[in-house]
């Protein structure tokens, strides 16, 4: 995934299948497929969130209404960017998949 992606609010999110996944008080963690072998991936509580809302698929644009509803506008004040850097964090470790 090249660090200067940059996508659409048209374009199309869903949550890839993982492995397993275990919630604590402590956070979350989930473990993914790579190749032959499996990673673990702890979540942040942002992570979290952005999959909980795009789950059964949704659109960045979608996804960013929903996370000003869910948690607020970003201290920064650029939802966008906050937004799009969330999702290539979660493309990056498998969890998500953009089309």
């Amino acid at each position: 995934m090249s660090d200067d992606a940059v996508w659409l609010p048209t374009t199309a999110l869903s949550v890839l299948p993982v492995v397993d996944r275990l919630e604590t008080e402590g956070g979350t963690v989930v473990m993914v497929e790579s190749g032959a072998a499996h990673r673990i991936v702890r979540l942040s509580g942002l992570g979290v969130e952005v999959l909980a809302a795009v789950d059964g698929g949704t659109t960045l644009g979608a996804l960013e209404a929903a996370m000003l509803e869910r948690l607020g506008p970003p201290p920064d004040g650029d939802l966008s960017r906050a937004v799009q850097a969330a999702v290539k964090g979660l493309v990056d470790a498998g969890l998500l998949s953009v089309a």
